[in-house]
């Protein structure tokens, strides 16, 4: 083992476009990695997710990029490797992706451009340290109001119900500061750089290339390409979302990063719960007066994914990691529920309209956007109409949610089955769902005709069969309770069931 190692994280520009020198440059954007005994998430490689090259072009053997994407998510990573890269760095790389994208999602599909490499900077460096190309300047009033539109766990529902009513930060107006990949997920930017986030690890530690990249490149990845910064008006001169979230130990809320001589802590509730119980702390610049370390503020200073490291170690995500995570906006892939779609094989007589409300339905309970059904008919009997215009057999047709109403399906003139599919397309996650189903005609119903015989002699008290009360019967049913009734007058009654 090596003595922990705190993270830095730094944006190439400043609020003003300008470079800074490396103090006011860093900005925190990770937490602590304490050794919590409730361990909910592990980082390893996850068997349903599926890598694919983006590039033919390889150096040394390796690819020079990759995209990395798991079917339960909406984030999709898209990597480039540069100089340093080994085959056991890109394993490390795609573990700690698959592992953020086994734990969440975002409402709309993203993409997340990130650049790796590895440098040999000494073992009194930074454990690694990563920069993205530029903020995004929105005002309080816009964040609080996209963090609102993102609680999608208990989480972020009691952080947002707990945010400051009005901005603390000093300076007004546009003065939130977000890594664009971030802004890009709370819908707050649509701006699409080459690069989000470039994480450099550096290769003089004795790696394991195991939990300990794999932690460590979690911690980078969830900072400047995923939100997880603050800076309290000290790291880069700006304030950013992760400073709406620290506590002193009365629960009060703590923006002076130290000058307070207060240890300061992470609260997703308005101080109610406190990371103190999970055993840890925000990192603070300041102790007084005096500027004691350059490292980020929304760190903890204890080992955590999201806080110090060291090689070897091979600690998970703890749940304060997690719950960090949720209160940023970030969808928990628990949480969501894909839609359902819901058929029902079905019988129409011959000619006749049936709704497609009648053998088709949509179970939504996470309320995805859905854009689009379809309808195809695979035979050639039956059709379907909308708005009472024929389909023809074989062709797919679309309808939008508020035309749906307006489908249709109709049997064929013959009797007979056919394959019918139907599907919905979801924006929210990317998929369309489809489902297969039978769709039979039948002729129609035409009753049976009897006829009966003419005359029947029967002797008082004497019992005949009732069969030889018919003549014939013709059509297709056949099922008749046939009675006689003999009354003075001769009379037959044969009834039909």
């Amino acid at each position: 083992m090596i003595p922990h190692k705190l993270f830095n994280s730094e944006s190439d520009l400043s609020p003003t476009g300008l470079d800074q020198d490396s103090d006011a440059a860093l900005i925190d954007s990770s937490v602590a990695r304490a050794a919590e005994p409730a361990v909910l998430a592990d980082s390893s490689p996850i068997p349903s997710a599926s890598t694919a090259d983006e590039s033919s072009a390889e150096s040394g053997g390796l690819t020079s990029s990759q995209v990395v994407s798991t079917a339960a998510s909406n984030i999709v990573f898209s990597n480039t490797y540069g100089a340093g890269v080994t085959q056991a760095y890109i394993n490390c790389i795609t573990s700690a992706e698959q592992g953020i994208e086994s734990l969440w999602t975002a409402p709309n599909s993203i993409t997340i451009k990130v650049d790796f490499v590895g440098s040999v900077e000494g073992q009194n460096g930074d454990l690694a340290t990563n920069s993205w190309p530029s903020w995004v300047t929105v005002t309080y009033a816009q964040l609080k109001s996209a963090l609102a539109s993102h609680e999608y766990s208990v989480y972020a529902q009691d952080a947002v119900a707990a945010l400051p009513a009005s901005d603390p930060n000093p300076a007004g107006g546009s003065d939130w500061y977000l890594p664009e990949a971030y802004a890009r997920m709370l819908g707050l930017s649509s701006s699409t750089p080459s690069i989000d986030d470039t994480i450099t690890l550096n290769t003089s530690y004795p790696w394991s290339y195991g939990q300990d990249v794999i932690n460590t490149l979690e911690h980078e990845i969830s900072e400047g390409a995923m939100g997880r910064v603050g800076g309290l008006g000290d790291q880069n001169g700006v304030w950013s979302t992760m400073d709406l979230f620290r506590f002193n130990s009365s629960g009060a809320r703590d923006y002076t990063d130290g000058r307070d001589g207060e240890t300061t802590y992470f609260s997703y509730n308005g101080g109610s719960a406190l990371s103190s119980s999970a055993g840890l702390s925000f990192n603070n610049e300041y102790s007084g007066s005096n500027k004691v370390n350059p490292n980020d503020t929304a760190d903890f200073t204890q080992l955590d994914v999201f806080g110090t490291g060291e090689a070897g170690e091979a600690s998970t995500l703890s749940q304060t990691d997690i719950e960090m995570m949720d209160v940023l906006g970030w969808e928990p892939v628990a949480s969501h529920v894909a839609p359902t779609l819901n058929v029902t094989s079905f019988s129409v007589a011959e000619n006749t309209p049936k709704s497609e409300s009648s053998f088709f339905s949509v179970s939504n309970p996470s309320g995805d956007n859905i854009t689009q059904y379809s309808f195809l008919d695979e035979g050639s009997n039956g059709h379907f109409t909308v708005n009472g215009v024929t389909v023809p057999d074989g062709q797919s047709i679309n309808v939008s949610p508020s035309n749906l109403g307006n489908v249709q399906y109709v049997g064929g003139s013959l009797p007979g089955s056919e394959t019918l599919e139907v599907s919905v397309s979801d924006q929210t996650t990317g998929t369309t769902y489809s489902a297969i189903l039978t769709a039979t005609t039948t002729a129609p119903h035409i009753a049976p005709t009897v006829t009966a015989v003419s005359t029947v002699s029967v002797a008082e008290n004497q019992s005949i069969a009732a069969s030889s009360l018919i003549a014939s019967i013709s059509g297709s049913d056949s099922n008749l309770m046939m009675a006689c009734e003999n009354r003075g007058v001769r009379r037959k009654r044969i009834s039909l069931k």
